[in-house]
Protein backbone atom coordinates (compact mmCIF):
# COMPACT_ATOMS: atom_id res chain seq x y z
CA UNK A 1 0.00 0.00 0.00
CA UNK A 2 0.97 3.26 -1.12
CA UNK A 3 0.78 6.07 1.57
CA UNK A 4 0.89 9.52 0.40
CA UNK A 5 1.93 13.06 2.87
CA UNK A 6 0.75 16.03 0.84
CA UNK A 7 2.42 18.71 0.65
CA UNK A 8 0.12 19.99 -2.18
CA UNK A 9 -2.97 19.37 -4.27
CA UNK A 10 -5.10 21.37 -6.52
CA UNK A 11 -8.39 19.68 -5.32
CA UNK A 12 -10.49 21.72 -8.26
CA UNK A 13 -8.00 20.66 -10.88
CA UNK A 14 -8.68 17.19 -9.52
CA UNK A 15 -12.14 16.86 -9.64
CA UNK A 16 -12.29 18.76 -12.66
CA UNK A 17 -10.41 16.09 -14.32
CA UNK A 18 -11.66 12.93 -12.31
CA UNK A 19 -15.19 14.33 -13.76
CA UNK A 20 -13.94 14.12 -16.95
CA UNK A 21 -12.61 10.73 -16.77
CA UNK A 22 -15.72 9.48 -14.90
CA UNK A 23 -18.41 11.88 -16.49
CA UNK A 24 -19.10 13.09 -12.54
CA UNK A 25 -17.40 13.20 -9.05
CA UNK A 26 -19.58 11.46 -6.39
CA UNK A 27 -18.60 12.51 -3.15
CA UNK A 28 -20.08 12.33 0.44
CA UNK A 29 -21.94 14.98 1.97
CA UNK A 30 -21.30 15.84 5.64
CA UNK A 31 -23.10 18.94 8.34
CA UNK A 32 -20.19 21.61 8.00
CA UNK A 33 -20.04 23.77 11.38
CA UNK A 34 -20.51 27.24 11.28
CA UNK A 35 -17.22 27.68 13.71
CA UNK A 36 -14.04 29.89 11.65
CA UNK A 37 -10.69 30.91 12.44
CA UNK A 38 -8.40 32.81 10.36
CA UNK A 39 -4.92 32.00 9.81
CA UNK A 40 -1.78 34.55 7.41
CA UNK A 41 1.47 34.00 6.06
CA UNK A 42 3.90 36.20 4.99
CA UNK A 43 5.87 39.03 6.61
CA UNK A 44 3.68 41.76 7.83
CA UNK A 45 2.65 44.64 5.66
CA UNK A 46 3.93 42.37 2.30
CA UNK A 47 2.07 40.01 0.16
CA UNK A 48 0.13 38.82 3.42
CA UNK A 49 -2.20 36.30 2.92
CA UNK A 50 -5.02 35.00 4.91
CA UNK A 51 -7.20 32.20 4.83
CA UNK A 52 -10.15 31.06 6.47
CA UNK A 53 -10.47 27.64 7.39
CA UNK A 54 -13.18 25.46 9.86
CA UNK A 55 -14.84 22.24 9.97
CA UNK A 56 -15.37 22.06 6.16
CA UNK A 57 -11.22 22.31 5.15
CA UNK A 58 -10.98 18.90 6.88
CA UNK A 59 -13.74 17.52 5.30
CA UNK A 60 -12.20 18.82 1.58
CA UNK A 61 -8.82 17.65 2.98
CA UNK A 62 -9.59 14.09 3.39
CA UNK A 63 -12.31 13.92 -0.05
CA UNK A 64 -8.58 15.62 -1.62
CA UNK A 65 -6.86 12.55 0.12
CA UNK A 66 -9.18 10.15 -1.97
CA UNK A 67 -9.97 11.92 -4.98
CA UNK A 68 -6.11 12.37 -6.03
CA UNK A 69 -4.54 8.68 -5.95
CA UNK A 70 -8.08 7.78 -7.68
CA UNK A 71 -7.31 9.92 -10.40
CA UNK A 72 -3.36 9.45 -10.58
CA UNK A 73 -4.37 5.56 -10.70
CA UNK A 74 -6.83 6.22 -13.43
CA UNK A 75 -4.75 8.23 -15.51
CA UNK A 76 -1.87 5.64 -16.10
CA UNK A 77 -3.76 3.37 -16.15
CA UNK A 78 -5.21 5.06 -19.70
CA UNK A 79 -1.75 6.16 -20.77
CA UNK A 80 -2.68 9.77 -20.24
CA UNK A 81 0.26 9.75 -17.40
CA UNK A 82 3.43 8.88 -17.79
CA UNK A 83 6.64 8.69 -15.17
CA UNK A 84 9.65 10.59 -16.70
CA UNK A 85 11.69 10.09 -13.62
CA UNK A 86 14.17 7.54 -15.32
CA UNK A 87 14.34 9.68 -18.37
CA UNK A 88 15.39 12.89 -16.42
CA UNK A 89 18.07 10.96 -14.66
CA UNK A 90 20.13 11.41 -17.97
CA UNK A 91 21.77 14.69 -18.66
CA UNK A 92 21.96 14.32 -21.97
CA UNK A 93 18.33 13.64 -22.56
CA UNK A 94 17.38 17.07 -21.71
CA UNK A 95 16.83 19.86 -23.84
CA UNK A 96 16.83 17.54 -26.82
CA UNK A 97 13.96 17.60 -29.60
CA UNK A 98 13.03 13.67 -28.35
CA UNK A 99 12.09 15.34 -24.94
CA UNK A 100 10.06 17.79 -26.31
CA UNK A 101 8.32 16.77 -29.14
CA UNK A 102 7.19 13.14 -26.33
CA UNK A 103 6.12 15.59 -24.03
CA UNK A 104 5.21 19.01 -25.31
CA UNK A 105 3.53 21.47 -23.03
CA UNK A 106 0.70 20.15 -21.52
CA UNK A 107 1.77 16.45 -21.22
CA UNK A 108 0.77 14.99 -17.84
CA UNK A 109 3.66 13.63 -16.09
CA UNK A 110 5.19 12.27 -13.12
CA UNK A 111 8.41 13.05 -11.68
CA UNK A 112 10.04 11.47 -8.64
CA UNK A 113 13.54 13.11 -7.87
CA UNK A 114 15.13 14.87 -5.21
CA UNK A 115 14.00 18.44 -4.52
CA UNK A 116 14.42 21.57 -2.49
CA UNK A 117 11.68 24.46 -1.54
CA UNK A 118 12.21 27.67 -1.81
CA UNK A 119 10.12 30.64 -0.45
CA UNK A 120 11.67 34.60 -0.51
CA UNK A 121 9.29 35.33 2.25
CA UNK A 122 11.48 32.39 4.61
CA UNK A 123 14.44 33.69 3.44
CA UNK A 124 13.73 37.10 4.81
CA UNK A 125 12.15 36.29 7.67
CA UNK A 126 15.18 33.48 8.61
CA UNK A 127 17.72 36.21 8.02
CA UNK A 128 15.57 38.60 10.19
CA UNK A 129 16.01 36.75 12.82
CA UNK A 130 19.68 35.94 12.68
CA UNK A 131 20.13 39.70 11.87
CA UNK A 132 17.73 40.69 15.01
CA UNK A 133 19.40 37.74 17.61
CA UNK A 134 22.36 39.49 16.97
CA UNK A 135 21.60 43.04 18.02
CA UNK A 136 19.57 41.83 21.12
CA UNK A 137 22.95 39.87 22.14
CA UNK A 138 24.78 43.17 21.80
CA UNK A 139 21.76 44.64 23.50
CA UNK A 140 22.31 42.39 26.30
CA UNK A 141 26.34 42.43 26.57
CA UNK A 142 26.78 39.39 25.55
CA UNK A 143 28.54 39.97 22.38
CA UNK A 144 30.66 43.01 21.89
CA UNK A 145 29.46 45.24 19.08
CA UNK A 146 31.60 45.71 16.08
CA UNK A 147 31.07 48.74 13.96
CA UNK A 148 30.57 48.55 9.96
CA UNK A 149 33.26 51.48 8.81
CA UNK A 150 31.72 54.11 7.71
CA UNK A 151 32.68 56.53 4.41
CA UNK A 152 32.85 59.64 5.27
CA UNK A 153 30.20 61.98 3.44
CA UNK A 154 31.54 64.44 1.02
CA UNK A 155 30.34 67.62 0.93
CA UNK A 156 26.73 68.35 0.20
CA UNK A 157 26.02 64.79 0.13
CA UNK A 158 22.71 63.21 2.54
CA UNK A 159 23.30 60.41 4.59
CA UNK A 160 21.80 57.32 3.22
CA UNK A 161 19.42 56.84 6.84
CA UNK A 162 18.25 60.31 6.86
CA UNK A 163 14.56 59.99 7.57
CA UNK A 164 11.99 62.05 4.94
CA UNK A 165 9.73 64.19 6.85
CA UNK A 166 6.69 62.88 5.08
CA UNK A 167 7.89 58.84 5.58
CA UNK A 168 5.23 56.60 6.62
CA UNK A 169 5.05 55.58 10.42
CA UNK A 170 4.81 52.33 11.54
CA UNK A 171 3.81 51.12 8.30
CA UNK A 172 5.82 47.77 8.04
CA UNK A 173 8.03 46.78 5.55
CA UNK A 174 7.37 47.97 2.08
CA UNK A 175 9.57 45.22 0.94
CA UNK A 176 10.80 41.87 2.42
CA UNK A 177 14.74 43.21 2.86
CA UNK A 178 13.07 46.39 4.78
CA UNK A 179 12.79 44.12 7.63
CA UNK A 180 16.33 43.50 8.31
CA UNK A 181 17.90 45.64 11.44
CA UNK A 182 20.60 48.41 9.78
CA UNK A 183 22.69 50.03 12.70
CA UNK A 184 25.79 49.84 11.51
CA UNK A 185 26.24 46.79 13.23
CA UNK A 186 28.58 43.71 11.77
CA UNK A 187 26.49 41.13 12.36
CA UNK A 188 28.27 38.11 13.55
CA UNK A 189 31.36 39.44 14.79
CA UNK A 190 34.87 41.18 13.76
CA UNK A 191 34.34 38.36 10.28
CA UNK A 192 31.07 38.93 9.89
CA UNK A 193 28.45 40.46 7.28
CA UNK A 194 26.46 43.68 7.04
CA UNK A 195 23.41 44.47 6.68
CA UNK A 196 23.58 45.36 3.03
CA UNK A 197 24.73 42.05 2.51
CA UNK A 198 21.71 40.84 4.26
CA UNK A 199 19.42 42.91 2.05
CA UNK A 200 20.97 42.26 -1.13
CA UNK A 201 20.60 38.68 -0.49
CA UNK A 202 16.96 38.90 0.29
CA UNK A 203 16.83 41.14 -3.15
CA UNK A 204 18.13 38.74 -5.20
CA UNK A 205 15.46 36.37 -3.81
CA UNK A 206 12.61 37.64 -4.05
CA UNK A 207 13.48 39.18 -7.26
CA UNK A 208 14.21 35.73 -8.88
CA UNK A 209 11.32 33.89 -7.14
CA UNK A 210 8.59 35.82 -6.82
CA UNK A 211 7.32 35.50 -3.17
CA UNK A 212 5.40 31.89 -2.59
CA UNK A 213 6.54 28.29 -2.22
CA UNK A 214 8.51 27.17 -4.72
CA UNK A 215 10.01 23.60 -5.67
CA UNK A 216 13.11 23.15 -7.37
CA UNK A 217 13.17 19.52 -8.81
CA UNK A 218 16.98 18.24 -9.68
CA UNK A 219 16.46 14.55 -11.46
CA UNK A 220 19.98 14.48 -13.16
CA UNK A 221 21.74 15.94 -10.25
CA UNK A 222 22.60 18.61 -12.22
CA UNK A 223 22.31 22.32 -10.63
CA UNK A 224 21.49 23.70 -14.21
CA UNK A 225 19.10 20.97 -15.44
CA UNK A 226 16.01 21.72 -13.08
CA UNK A 227 12.10 21.11 -13.10
CA UNK A 228 10.30 24.37 -11.55
CA UNK A 229 6.99 24.71 -10.02
CA UNK A 230 5.02 27.37 -8.31
CA UNK A 231 2.61 26.43 -5.49
CA UNK A 232 -0.33 28.24 -5.54
CA UNK A 233 -1.07 29.37 -2.64
CA UNK A 234 -4.94 28.75 -1.48
CA UNK A 235 -5.14 25.47 -2.20
CA UNK A 236 -5.35 22.21 -0.21
CA UNK A 237 -3.16 21.04 1.99
CA UNK A 238 -0.84 24.62 1.50
CA UNK A 239 -2.45 26.56 4.08
CA UNK A 240 0.78 26.61 6.56
CA UNK A 241 2.66 29.85 7.16
CA UNK A 242 6.13 29.69 5.32
CA UNK A 243 8.81 28.72 8.53
CA UNK A 244 5.88 25.98 9.57
CA UNK A 245 6.37 24.33 6.08
CA UNK A 246 10.17 24.62 6.86
CA UNK A 247 10.35 23.67 9.55
CA UNK A 248 8.80 20.69 9.12
CA UNK A 249 10.56 20.19 5.47
CA UNK A 250 13.84 22.09 5.85
CA UNK A 251 15.60 23.74 2.93
CA UNK A 252 17.76 21.01 1.79
CA UNK A 253 17.12 18.44 -0.94
CA UNK A 254 14.88 15.26 -0.71
CA UNK A 255 12.39 12.92 -2.59
CA UNK A 256 9.27 14.41 -3.74
CA UNK A 257 7.09 13.26 -6.56
CA UNK A 258 4.80 15.83 -8.32
CA UNK A 259 2.22 15.04 -10.92
CA UNK A 260 0.86 17.60 -13.27
CA UNK A 261 1.01 18.98 -16.89
CA UNK A 262 4.50 20.86 -18.70
CA UNK A 263 3.90 24.31 -18.63
CA UNK A 264 6.67 25.75 -20.74
CA UNK A 265 10.28 24.62 -21.75
CA UNK A 266 13.10 27.34 -21.01
CA UNK A 267 14.39 28.96 -24.27
CA UNK A 268 18.06 29.06 -25.11
CA UNK A 269 18.21 32.77 -25.83
CA UNK A 270 21.89 33.79 -25.91
CA UNK A 271 21.32 37.60 -26.81
CA UNK A 272 18.68 39.86 -27.46
CA UNK A 273 18.95 43.20 -29.45
CA UNK A 274 17.95 46.69 -27.68
CA UNK A 275 17.34 47.95 -31.54
CA UNK A 276 13.84 49.04 -31.98
CA UNK A 277 12.08 46.20 -34.37
CA UNK A 278 9.26 48.55 -35.63
CA UNK A 279 6.66 48.75 -32.80
CA UNK A 280 5.12 51.71 -34.16
CA UNK A 281 4.70 53.19 -37.83
CA UNK A 282 5.27 56.55 -38.74
CA UNK A 283 1.75 57.53 -38.03
CA UNK A 284 2.67 56.29 -34.53
CA UNK A 285 -0.11 53.32 -34.13
CA UNK A 286 1.18 50.45 -32.33
CA UNK A 287 2.11 47.23 -33.79
CA UNK A 288 0.27 44.95 -30.75
CA UNK A 289 1.14 41.53 -31.92
CA UNK A 290 5.15 42.19 -32.31
CA UNK A 291 5.14 44.38 -29.24
CA UNK A 292 4.12 41.28 -27.34
CA UNK A 293 6.60 38.91 -29.18
CA UNK A 294 9.45 41.53 -28.99
CA UNK A 295 8.51 42.09 -24.96
CA UNK A 296 8.33 37.74 -24.78
CA UNK A 297 11.68 37.60 -26.34
CA UNK A 298 13.20 39.65 -23.85
CA UNK A 299 11.13 37.19 -20.87
CA UNK A 300 12.75 34.27 -22.50
CA UNK A 301 16.59 35.68 -22.54
CA UNK A 302 16.23 37.57 -19.13
CA UNK A 303 15.10 33.51 -17.78
CA UNK A 304 17.99 32.16 -19.68
CA UNK A 305 20.21 34.55 -17.52
CA UNK A 306 18.24 33.18 -14.35
CA UNK A 307 17.47 36.81 -13.44
CA UNK A 308 13.78 36.47 -13.55
CA UNK A 309 10.88 33.54 -12.34
CA UNK A 310 10.85 31.64 -15.15
CA UNK A 311 13.01 28.23 -16.18
CA UNK A 312 16.37 28.31 -17.66
CA UNK A 313 17.30 26.31 -20.65
CA UNK A 314 17.18 22.76 -20.73
CA UNK A 315 14.92 22.98 -17.83
CA UNK A 316 11.29 23.10 -17.67
CA UNK A 317 8.30 23.84 -15.62
CA UNK A 318 5.24 21.72 -14.44
CA UNK A 319 1.69 23.34 -13.53
CA UNK A 320 1.63 21.01 -10.49
CA UNK A 321 -1.94 19.13 -9.55
CA UNK A 322 -0.17 17.48 -6.30
CA UNK A 323 2.98 17.36 -4.55
CA UNK A 324 3.92 14.48 -2.15
CA UNK A 325 6.14 12.08 -0.58
CA UNK A 326 5.82 8.52 0.57
CA UNK A 327 5.75 7.40 4.20
CA UNK A 328 5.15 4.38 6.58
CA UNK A 329 8.94 3.10 5.70
CA UNK A 330 10.24 0.89 2.94
CA UNK A 331 7.18 -1.51 3.19
CA UNK A 332 5.11 1.36 1.59
CA UNK A 333 6.81 1.62 -1.49
CA UNK A 334 6.94 -1.70 -3.11
CA UNK A 335 5.03 -3.27 -5.60
CA UNK A 336 1.57 -3.18 -4.22
CA UNK A 337 -1.02 -3.22 -7.08
CA UNK A 338 -3.08 0.60 -7.29
CA UNK A 339 -5.90 0.57 -5.72
CA UNK A 340 -9.20 0.54 -7.65
CA UNK A 341 -10.16 3.67 -9.27
CA UNK A 342 -13.97 3.16 -9.85
CA UNK A 343 -13.78 3.20 -13.42
CA UNK A 344 -14.25 0.99 -16.21
CA UNK A 345 -11.57 -0.90 -17.87
CA UNK A 346 -9.64 0.58 -20.74
CA UNK A 347 -10.78 -1.89 -23.41
CA UNK A 348 -14.63 -0.86 -22.30
CA UNK A 349 -14.30 2.60 -22.76
CA UNK A 350 -14.93 2.35 -26.33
Amino acid sequence: MLLREFLYVDSDKVRGLLAQLDEGVVEGSTETKQSEKSSGAGVKGFAEHSQMWGDATSIQKSQADALFPTLEAALEALGLMIDISSELLAPSYWGTDDLQQEFPPGSLVRITAPSALFDARYLATTLTAFATTWQGLVNVGAVDAVKTPVTPLKKGQQGSQRARPDAPQNSGPANLEDAIPDLGLLYGGKDGITAEFLKGIIRVGRGMFSPGLHLNMLPADVDSHVVTARLQEGRQFLDGDADVLFARYGAGLQEWTMVGSIGHYGVDVESFGTNDPGLADAEGNVNRSRFATYVNGLMSFLGNLGFIDAPKAPGFSVVPLAVYRVIGGPASVGDAPPPEVGLPAVSDRG
